[in-house]
């Protein structure tokens, strides 16, 4: 059986690849309908997947993750 190794990422960690503070991630989902919305999994933290990220700031401002 293979195993699922998908990493998901805290709101803090999301701030450190985007490089802002967590009121702009916020407001960012708010403002732009592309901006993934995470999951929540427990109680109110959002979590999303590095790919999700990545794929948002490739998109957004031309960056790409290598």
């Amino acid at each position: 059986m293979m195993e699922n190794n998908i990493k998901l990422l805290n709101i803090a960690e999301v701030c450190a690849i985007l490089r802002c503070g967590r009121n702009a991630i916020y407001n960012r989902m708010k403002s732009d309908n592309e901006f993934p919305k995470g999951r929540i999994l427990w109680g109110r933290a959002r979590l999303w997947t590095e790919d999700e990220i990545w794929a948002w700031l490739s998109r957004a401002v031309g960056v790409d993750h290598e």
